[in-house]
């Protein structure tokens, strides 16, 4: 297997002076941006200053476009997941409703596919919520009832004190 070769942080001009445009920053921020400059250094890759992209920074034509040396693919449904080889594929779940990703991690777990994400701590999370909703429930419905009760008797006395 052909292993990625490491490549510099390209960070535009003036990342590395400006907060708002280097490290530490969302991804849509760090985004490459050529310099233009009629003076630019950096743009005639003068010595001492940042690397600029080009294509002998590419990546080999087999891992390209992988992720840890499989090919993503995306997944909406239950179908589409039992196509996904275990050996080549990586399933990245579409924008699915919280019902059928859960649906499609169990399966996943269970054929031993790997996902995009942790299925384990994913479906941990599923089931400490669903316990907590059942528990809260619980709780909480016999004393709003009585409430409600309580309300509809004072509202029913007061409508026949009116009526009096």
């Amino acid at each position: 297997m052909v292993e990625r070769k490491k490549k510099p942080l390209f960070v535009r001009k003036d990342g590395n002076k400006q907060v708002k445009l280097g490290r530490g920053r969302r991804k849509d921020k760090k985004k490459w941006v050529w310099p233009r400059g009629r003076h630019n250094k950096f743009r005639e890759k003068r010595k001492g200053h940042r690397k600029n992209p080009s294509i002998g920074y590419s990546q080999a034509r087999e891992i390209r476009g992988t992720i840890g040396g499989l090919k993503p693919v995306l997944v909406n449904n239950i179908r589409e997941l039992e196509g996904v080889d275990r050996q080549k594929e990586l399933a990245v779940f579409a924008s699915v409703g919280l019902r059928n990703k859960i649906e499609m991690a169990r399966k996943a777990q269970e054929s031993g596919i790997k996902t995009n994400f942790n299925l384990r701590k994913f479906l941990k999370k599923v089931e400490k919520r669903a316990e907590w909703e059942k528990n809260s429930v619980k709780t909480s419905k016999p004393a709003e009832e009585g409430k409600k009760d309580h309300k509809d008797k004072e509202h029913k006395e007061k409508s026949e004190e009116k009526k009096k």
